[in-house]
């Protein structure tokens, strides 16, 4: 997992960076396409996945299409506003976001339970678009969930926290990478 040419001489681990889905999407692209192309096709891939997420989070608080409409194409557009701020591209694919708002305004609907798999799988992909969406997502779900939840909250909760010890599982292999170059650089004195 280790590139050596990367950061020369040392190389750089592949499990201490985030953003690994934005990446992989550009990189399929650029096996087709050329590079200017390719980062276009990437743009326009995550553009049709906002879409998509936003759609899905605006049915989920409305049976109004033009909720179902602005949804999708807020959030089509405020990465799009927000890359013209000279971001790197895992901040244009905001859609694990919308996925998350969408399963807790399902679970206060009482639509569903808290899906404990449903709930792992969803912050491991906001973790693979960037740390930020893992972060900001997990906050804005929970906070749905409890406060629109009270009267089911241990339920709730505990079902959140299986969720929480799949994403803690499958993100095992970024966890320890991180901790053994901590542990190397504490080593060497450094904080």
């Amino acid at each position: 997992i280790r590139i050596r040419d990367i950061v020369w001489p040392y190389g750089i681990d592949l499990r201490l960076i985030d953003g690994h889905l934005p990446t992989l999407i550009g990189g399929a692209w650029n096996v087709v396409a050329s590079p200017l192309l390719a980062q276009n096709l990437a743009l326009l891939t995550g553009t049709a996945l906002n879409l998509w997420a936003g759609r899905r989070l605006g049915k989920a608080c409305s049976d109004d299409r033009l909720v179902w409409a602005l949804t999708a194409i807020a959030f089509a557009t405020a990465p799009a506003i927000a890359a013209r701020l000279e971001v790197h591209i895992t901040m244009y694919y905001a859609f694990p976001a919308a996925l998350l708002i969408e399963e807790a305004v399902r679970v206060v609907h009482r639509e569903r339970p808290v899906s404990w798999l449903r709930l792992g799988i969803l912050l491991f992909v906001a973790f693979l678009c960037g740390i930020y969406l893992l972060v900001f997502g997990a906050i804005a779900f929970g906070l749905i969930v409890v406060l629109g939840s009270p009267d089911r909250l241990a339920s709730v909760v505990l079902r959140s926290a299986a969720g929480v010890a799949l994403l803690t599982l499958l993100l095992a292999p970024f966890l320890l990478a991180r901790l053994q170059i901590d542990r190397a650089e504490s080593r060497f004195g450094r904080s």
